[in-house]
């Protein structure tokens, strides 16, 4: 099932991702789908390998659509999606502000990563684009929230009980 939900959630990701670029090229900028959905998925999954998958696999697909450095975003989120799955098996995290705080987290830890990825392995400087970067985790966040509470009306269940994550790890 969280494969299913991980296709579905990959899918309308790529959709978001692709209407965005098209209707408004900018807004991509400050908004990034696939760490809502790898975020999601950490807190729901409960084995490590399937995060680092899963992880993996929307970076690739993010690196695909978009013009940066090919494979920063898989190995961004891929530490992302392992650091939060392995936080919230030892700290039994869920609910909405959980949910909030792990994702602003990605949001940054992802954009650290590929900055740094960046500025390594590329010989011209980049910018240290704070601003953006703030930007972009709170527009993540608050979307990636609003979203979670939709995802509550329709499914009327919590990301993960304490009792689904103790069993699998």
């Amino acid at each position: 099932m969280t494969i299913l939900r991980f296709a579905a959630g990959l899918v309308i990701a790529v959709a978001i991702h692709a209407t965005l670029n098209k209707v408004a090229p900018g807004t991509l900028v400050y908004f990034n789908p696939y760490v809502i959905l790898v975020t999601y998925q950490a807190m729901r999954s409960g084995s490590l390998s399937r995060v680092i998958a899963l992880g993996a696999l929307a970076g690739l697909v993010q690196d695909s659509l978009s013009i940066s450095l090919a494979g920063a975003n898989a190995f961004a989120l891929t530490l992302c999606g392992y650091a939060v799955a392995y936080v919230s098996a030892k700290i039994a995290l869920h609910g909405s502000v959980a949910f909030g705080a792990c994702l602003a987290g990605s949001t940054l830890g992802v954009e650290l990563i590929v900055w740094t990825l960046t500025s390594i392995l590329i010989a011209t400087p980049t910018p240290f684009a704070i601003d953006i970067w703030l930007a972009r985790t709170v527009v993540t966040t608050l979307f990636g929230l609003l979203l979670l509470q939709s995802l509550r009306l329709v499914l009327g269940a919590d990301i993960v009980t304490t009792e689904q994550r103790r069993r699998s790890w």
